[in-house]
């Protein structure tokens, strides 16, 4: 709500693009360490006007997040393969490092753990995922006075080739998380 006018309601951060760099080493062929650094390329909103305060930053550091995998079923990586087929199940733990920008909403000041399973199927460079978790915020951030508790999630991704080019994948995923 603004504070000009508290029946008015508006987006404090309207538009944004969201870039990731993702690393992954892979352990052992059943096991993998992961690290998620994302930045905010670009947003805009309302900053000044929800609380009287800064003008939101156009970019911004978003905390990054390490995780741990471990494959419970499917191919290992230990053998180079023309192409991963069947089934997967994995277990995944993962924390952020409070190091993004809490003032333009890329950070939260204190660590969000996650623990998930995640499930895949491959045919012939076709694939879909899938992924249920639990989420702790130990900030329990409250943003216009909604606050963020431990949270499930959950989303569904399918992977569809690019036949024109070897090697490339388009890939659609939907997330919902719960309060």
């Amino acid at each position: 709500r603004s504070v000009v006018d508290p029946t008015d309601r508006l987006a404090v951060v309207s538009d944004r693009v969201d870039l990731d760099a993702f690393f992954q080493v892979g352990l052992l062929g059943h096991f993998a360490l992961v690290v998620d650094a994302p930045v905010v390329a670009w947003q805009n909103g309302n900053g000044p006007d929800y609380d009287g305060g800064p003008s939101l930053a156009v970019v911004a550091v978003r905390d990054p997040r390490l995780a741990f995998r471990a494959r419970l079923l499917g191919e290992d990586a230990t053998v180079e393969r023309q192409r991963h087929e069947g089934e997967g199940l994995a277990i995944q733990v993962s924390t952020t490092v409070p190091l993004g920008h809490t003032d333009s909403f890329a950070g939260e000041g204190a660590p969000v753990v996650e623990g998930a399973l995640l499930g895949d199927f491959h045919l012939l460079d076709f694939g879909v995922g899938a992924q249920i978790g639990w989420r702790h915020h130990f900030s329990e951030p409250t943003i216009l006075g909604v606050p963020f508790r431990n949270q499930l999630y959950a989303g569904l991704a399918i992977q569809v080739p690019a036949f024109f080019l070897d090697h490339l994948v388009a890939i659609a995923e939907v997330d919902v998380t719960t309060d």
